[in-house]
């Protein structure tokens, strides 16, 4: 199972060789740093197969099993989620080798990106919490840093709020890992679930009411969603987002928030401590309060990016409210809208960075110029837009179809009403956006705009074909071989 340690270890070596060697060339560091991802998605298909064939991997670092040693887990849900980050982050790399020619030592930067993903993936692939946080630490700092790599006054101002609500929830998930091998000695996953008793031989998940797991249970959630910015957290979303560089507002929003916050949730629930009809409540009650907070407080901003952030928190609302359910086909639709958000919120982001990258401006006042001026970049704006709306046949589309499915069988009929009226208004909040761009073009004496640099724009096509061909993955083959097996990790 060699594949499962080279997932982390890849990117550690390609810092190594742009540290080493590559520092003073440009273009070096964004090419190896490409290549990596490619050899990541490379040995990432092998573990698909080794996966899809016995149902999980397990690499036991220096030999020792569970729950002594430090092993690292790869099953369906695992894989599910890397390919989820493999992909969006290769198109973001991609985007990134036109987008930071303007950063004068753009290797730091490809430094922290390598590092960020080797984090990302040692979370996911971790079979104990203590790992599980050391991996998540490495991933924050990273994610810090790269918020605040331009060194402008608003994107140091963004990231010390996000440093905080990080440093807050970092120190909940220690405490909550702290109190939890306290408790029973353990900090594998597995063998936790197992000495708590919350599986029987049949290996049914039981309900637990013990006030320490309790106790635990509400450290972990608080740390988890603070890191997933859900409402009543979610105070750094948008200044993180809003001044951080188009690539790395790309990986807050598709990547970062969902990985580091929602799937340690999901593990650490479902698959450790067990979860609870009281714990499904708060997730349904954040989930509920993040897509009507979130999409509210987008109509009211100005700015491109701001909307963006304030639209990730409603988008990530659908995701909780979707587990919150509890079903397997809530879960389903929670899990596919992971994958219809990144691809969303990276072609957004993809689009206001290009206009950024032209116009210096993501302000909507600013934007009627982009529409004659910039038509692969407007198109990618329309199209990312009426994705996040739900609009047919658009993927979030057919992942909010199916949450909604899910919470009307379960016989939430009145939050169905509520979710139409939240998609209503994020296609208001988008409408706004297109409104400033199609706008009459103002008389300008500023030079005529030209189209992204062809890197960008590439990227940007392949986002808008995902956008109407991923719905696909819950109506085809597809959903058998990908989806159902993850929705099977974690489904009561």
């Amino acid at each position: 199972m060699f594949e499962i340690p080279l997932l982390i270890l890849i990117p550690l070596l390609a810092v190594f060789l742009i540290v080493s060697l590559a520092r003073k060339k440009s273009t070096l560091p964004g090419m190896i740093s490409v290549l990596a991802l490619c050899l990541l998605i490379y040995f990432y298909k092998d573990l698909l197969f080794i996966v899809g064939s016995s149902g999980s991997a397990i690499y036991k670092l220096g030999g020792w099993s569970i729950p002594e040693g430090i092993n690292l887990v790869a099953d369906s849900l695992a894989v599910f989620m890397l390919g989820v980050v493999y992909f969006i982050s290769l198109l973001c790399l991609i985007y990134s080798n036109a987008y930071t020619r303007k950063f004068t030592e753009n290797w730091k930067y490809y430094v922290l990106f390598l590092l960020l993903i080797s984090g990302i993936s040692g979370v996911v692939l971790a079979g104990d919490i203590f790992t599980l946080y050391v991996f998540l630490e490495i991933s924050a700092v990273a994610s810090y840093s790269l918020a605040s790599i331009s060194l402008r006054k608003g994107a140091l101002f963004g990231v010390f709020g996000y440093m905080r609500m990080g440093m807050l929830s970092s120190a909940l998930i220690l405490l909550g890992i702290a109190v939890s091998y306290n408790y029973l000695s353990t900090l594998s996953i597995v063998d936790f679930a197992v000495r708590l008793g919350i599986r029987n031989q049949a290996g049914n998940i039981l309900l637990n009411n013990n006030i320490v797991v309790i106790f635990i249970s509400g450290l972990f959630l608080t740390g988890f969603a603070l890191k997933a910015g859900l409402v009543p957290f979610h105070f750094w979303v948008v200044d993180a987002h809003s001044n951080a560089p188009a690539p790395v507002t790309i990986m807050l929003c598709a990547l970062i928030m969902p990985v580091l916050g929602i799937y340690p949730m999901l593990r650490i629930f479902f698959n450790m401590i067990g979860i609870t009809p009281r714990v499904l409540s708060l997730m349904m009650i954040m989930g509920i309060l993040s897509m009507l907070l979130g999409v509210v407080l987008s109509l009211r901003e100005r700015n491109l990016k701001r909307i963006i952030g304030c639209n990730c928190i409603s988008e990530l609302g659908f995701v909780a409210f979707g587990i919150g359910i509890g079903s397997a086909l809530g879960i389903a639709g929670a899990l596919l809208h992971i994958i219809s958000h990144a691809i969303s919120s990276s072609l957004l982001c993809a689009g206001a960075g290009a206009m950024d990258f032209k116009e210096k401006s993501i302000d909507l006042k600013n934007m009627d110029r982009a529409f004659k001026s910039m038509p692969l970049t407007t198109a990618a704006s329309v199209i990312g837009s009426m994705s996040v709306a739900g609009i047919p046949p658009f993927n979030g589309f057919w992942s909010k179809m199916i949450i909604i499915t899910a919470a009307w069988i379960a016989g939430y009929k009145g939050i169905c009403l509520l979710i139409g009226l939240v998609l209503i208004l994020n296609a208001v909040s988008f409408i706004k956006v297109q409104a400033g761009m199609f706008r009459k073009e103002r008389k300008s004496k500023d030079a005529a705009l030209t189209e992204a640099p062809f890197l960008m724009r590439l990227c940007m096509i392949i986002l808008m074909v995902f956008s109407l061909s991923s719905g696909i993955l819950w109506l085809s083959s597809a959903r058998e071989a990908f989806l159902e097996p993850a929705v099977s990790m974690i489904s009561l």
